[in-house]
């Protein structure tokens, strides 16, 4: 049997310690959702990529209708290495240190909280709290919250990021970690600067 409980993340009313992650009872949040149990004799323990319970349930009834839980090979590459492989692309190319350094802070610089401040998060950090482990878990959906953190940025700014994130996004169409560059469906308000998909596509 499979469960759904909620792995509370550090900042969750619900989170104790480190070991623990809080009471998988309490599910009264917005933290990651993970599936925990056993499935033909194999041990199953896994995040599900998103934090909507009504999304997750019809993840695990989609496992049991079909008989298989989910393709290894399908999940696509770990987001941390999709993103330092990149960055070393980028590098390679002999990009200008300040445009090296876009890139790093768009998808993998990690902040501390010491710094103060209200910060967009990296692509890492983002998909860290998200339960976001593969490349092929960043759907449209969660790529729409991702740039909803930009909003408090200037017109200018958040298009250079789009910019930058559809090269990223092309980079992982091209090696196959994606089945298309969702990024290219993205537009961006000429007015407002804000992001969102074409044609309501999520």
């Amino acid at each position: 049997m499979l469960n759904l409980y909620r792995r509370h993340i550090k900042g969750c009313r619900f989170w104790i310690s480190k070991g623990t992650n809080g009471n998988r009872l309490n599910k009264n949040c917005r933290c990651p959702i993970w599936v925990d149990g056993y499935r033909k004799g194999v041990r199953v323990r896994r995040t599900l990529g998103t934090r909507d319970w009504t999304q997750a349930t019809k993840i695990v009834c989609n496992w049991e209708i079909s008989g298989s839980i989910g393709d290894q090979a399908r999940r696509g590459m770990p987001v941390r290495e999709a993103c330092d492989s990149f960055i070393a692309d980028v590098a390679a190319r002999v990009l200008s240190e300040a445009s090296l350094k876009k890139y790093v802070a768009l998808l993998v610089d990690q902040r501390k909280p010491r710094t103060g401040g209200k910060h967009s998060l990296s692509l890492i950090e983002f998909c860290a709290e998200s339960g976001i482990e593969f490349t092929s878990q960043i759907l449209p959906h969660q790529i729409t919250l991702f740039c909803g953190q930009w909003k408090k940025d200037s017109v200018l700014s958040s298009g250079k990021k789009l910019e930058r994130l559809r090269a990223f996004g092309r980079f992982l169409a091209d090696r196959g970690w994606w089945k298309e560059n969702y990024t290219l469906k993205l537009t961006r308000s000429r007015a407002t600067g804000t992001i969102a998909f074409t044609n309501g596509c999520e």
